[in-house]
């Protein structure tokens, strides 16, 4: 399914509370679906109890073109959009003030994917317990190219970042990790597996240092 909003928005009622209010997921992708957001905006939804406050991609694919993913909520994982084991294509879109209460502030991956990549996205002001923008725990390996991560925070790990699985293996291709907090990494928590760097900058963090690597490695090129 395509959506092609021409700037239109999708959103659950603004005037309801969350969490106290009714639990509403915008979008969920099942196994073998596609979901297409193209010049769409997804806008206040709220699962307190659940992962992927906007969409949830569950063994499907979602693609962003020109999209908003904006002021959603989760209890866990995915403010704004949490893939399990699902696919991910995002180009020109912004995830931004989106709030979970587990991992992946704007973003969370987890499972064993197919596709990962995020080209020409930013995302900014999401918050979480770890991964403020994004959050990474999966085998599969994931492009993320010219993107911008800002403003993001997380209470114990990874302010813009966070890796945490087995072996992932993420690349940062000419994109940049700044201005994000946390007291422990406030850019990308490596805990595990491999990032690499292209052309990138991490810095300009405030709270721990801007990369912090545990079990994981940081290649730079």
């Amino acid at each position: 399914m395509t959506i092609r909003g021409h700037g239109a928005r999708i959103e659950r009622d603004p005037g309801l509370a969350c969490p106290v209010g009714p639990e509403f997921r915008l979008f969920e992708v099942a196994d073998g679906g596609v979901l297409t957001l193209d010049d769409v905006a997804v806008s206040n939804g709220c699962l307190p109890l659940s992962a992927g406050g906007g969409v949830l991609a569950s063994g499907g694919t979602v693609v962003l073109r020109k999209a908003s993913i904006e002021g959603n909520e989760a209890g866990l994982g995915g403010g704004g959009l949490a893939v399990e084991g699902g696919n991910l294509l995002g180009y020109d879109s912004t995830v931004r003030g989106n709030l979970s209460g587990g991992s992946g502030g704007g973003v969370s991956i987890s499972g064993d994917p197919g596709w990962l990549l995020l080209d020409r996205v930013t995302l900014s002001e999401n918050s979480s317990a770890s991964g403020g923008g994004l959050s990474f725990a999966s085998a599969s390996p994931m492009l993320v190219r010219n993107a911008t991560f800002s403003g993001n925070q997380a209470s114990t790990g990874g302010g813009g970042i966070e890796l945490s699985w087995a072996s992932p293996a993420l690349t940062l291709d000419f994109s940049t990790v700044t201005g994000n907090a946390s007291p422990s990494a406030a850019g990308v928590l490596v805990g595990s597996g491999v990032l690499s760097l292209h052309g990138s900058l991490v810095g300009e963090g405030s709270g721990g240092a801007d990369c912090a690597s545990g079990a994981g490695a940081v290649v730079a090129s």
